[in-house]
């Protein structure tokens, strides 16, 4: 189990049209996400087995409440105007740093270990792969996604002088990538 240690955020903007939300997209952009998260140690009485158990009873209800909902949304007004505005949410996040810090290892000190992204965009496309601004379709939603500069890399930290000058190991040099998502209504 972990926990976030300390966090910030830069920026966060919703665009919501609330007079054309059936007709136009909503935006949610958020820039500068630094959280520190550290390992925290097994609750005393607790087994493996039974974190393992709660997590399949949770993962069960939202699995149950998600067919509940697929079934709502498509007999009711709200139900088709939620499933149009999820069709067309336009994500954009920049700037995340993620520091997950364990002082619990085998090794005589601690670890850390680095994300690091740039940028990742979902959009909406077109039959033709083209982004646009809003698409209505009740056989498919086509998104457009867009992740740039991810990186992972580990270290250990100290106040020497000279290991922090010490050259980056990186688990997953920086890559970039987009890729094409069709999802087919049933």
């Amino acid at each position: 189990p972990v926990a976030v240690k300390s966090g910030q955020l830069a920026y966060v903007h919703f665009k919501i049209p609330w007079n054309s939300l059936g007709s136009s997209p909503v935006t949610v952009t958020v820039r500068g996400i630094e959280a520190e998260v550290v390992r925290v140690e097994q609750m005393a009485g607790t087994t493996e087995e039974q974190r393992r158990a709660e997590v399949r009873s949770m993962l069960d209800k939202y699995r149950q409440d998600a067919v509940t909902a697929a079934k709502n949304a498509k007999s009711s007004f709200t139900g088709r105007l939620l499933a149009n505005v999820v069709d067309n949410l336009v994500l954009h996040f920049s700037d995340i740093r993620l520091v997950f810090v364990d002082q619990h290892t085998l090794l005589a000190s601690s670890v850390a270990a680095e994300l690091r992204l740039d940028a990742f965009s979902v959009d909406t496309a077109n039959q033709e792969w083209e982004p646009v601004d809003f698409a209505v379709s009740d056989q498919e939603t086509r998104k457009l996604l867009s992740l740039t500069g991810l990186a992972v890399h580990w270290q250990r930290p100290s106040s020497d002088a000279a290991q922090a000058d010490a050259p980056t190991t990186y688990l997953l040099e920086p890559v970039s990538l987009t890729g094409q998502v069709c999802y087919v209504k049933a």
